[in-house]
């Protein structure tokens, strides 16, 4: 794992995207779970509101992290979780995204996910085909 300021931005965001590199299921719980954040103030920050997102800090972890496109979010998840259990994400939402962070990992499979996600729309759209 990278030396992240924890606590700052990017670092978390890296975890998603470390396991999704791997192959690792991504479960969003926010249906399932209760989460809670623990409330504080940002009077250590600079007095604006780009401090707590942006700065020196902030700046090294996107750094460490490789980057903006590695910096990935409940949105990436590929796994939710309900009162039947964990189940895949396959809204067409989710697959989207899915298929476009590709770009991140591999462009020439980007290109050939293309054609398989507008397969899939319409295979979704129309089921009898």
């Amino acid at each position: 794992m990278p030396a992240f300021a924890v606590g700052r931005p990017g670092w978390d965001n890296w975890f998603i995207y470390h396991a999704y590199r791997r192959r690792i299921p991504v479960v969003d719980g926010s249906d399932a779970l209760t989460l809670i954040h623990q409330y504080h103030d940002y009077s250590h920050m600079p007095s604006n509101d780009q401090g707590v997102w942006e700065g020196p800090e902030a700046d090294r972890n996107r750094r460490l992290a490789g980057g903006w496109d590695r910096l990935f979010s409940l949105e990436d998840a590929t796994h939710g979780i309900g009162r039947r259990g964990v189940y895949t994400l396959r809204d067409p939402r989710h697959v989207d995204r899915r298929v476009e962070r590709m770009r991140t990992f591999d462009t020439d499979l980007f290109q050939r996910l293309r054609f398989w996600k507008l397969r899939r729309m319409v295979c979704w759209l129309f089921p009898g085909i």
